[in-house]
């Protein structure tokens, strides 16, 4: 009896330190970034084509997202304001979780606006629309409608 409550107690134990890891990885996994938002903004200009792309003012910003541009810490927003171009980066860094939260569902939204816009007639534009990047990171958003939204998001992570 005496051994079965001490295997008892045995895996108690294992199982409050396989949880007490699991808690440890998940903070670990979602803390922001200590690298300097220049230096990440810098990381991901230099992979992303914006030649085609011009940068947000606040109105721009307003129109595309319906939110204020200068809620937010730190904003670096590329559009394509070419009618069948559907081109977009942004990249935002906020500490409070509800501008965070505010910021991806503004663009999720605009994803999905702009699917239901070109869908049935502009494929190239759907499928750059439905393989989009949206990646929260800590303190750190990033959202790509790109061809090479997958190398913009590689240079993303290797800047943190």
């Amino acid at each position: 009896m005496k051994k079965k409550i001490y295997k008892l107690e045995r895996w108690k134990y294992l199982l409050l330190c396989v949880l007490a890891l699991y808690i440890v990885l998940i903070l670990v996994m979602n803390r922001g970034s200590s690298a300097p938002f220049d230096q990440i903004r810098d990381a991901v200009l230099a992979v992303a084509d914006t030649e085609a792309m011009q940068e947000t003012n606040e109105r721009d910003f307003k129109k595309l997202y319906g939110l204020n541009k200068n809620d937010y810490e730190e904003i670096c927003s590329y559009y394509s304001n070419e009618t069948m171009a559907v081109e977009e980066l942004l990249l935002v860094r906020t500490e409070d979780e509800s501008k965070m939260q505010a910021i991806q569902e503004a663009a999720e939204e605009r994803i999905e606006t702009q699917i239901q816009s070109f869908q049935g007639y502009g494929e190239e534009q759907t499928k750059l629309l439905k393989d989009a990047v949206l990646l929260k990171k800590g303190n750190l958003f990033l959202m790509v409608v790109a061809p090479d939204a997958d190398e913009i998001r590689q240079a993303f992570m290797a800047a943190l």
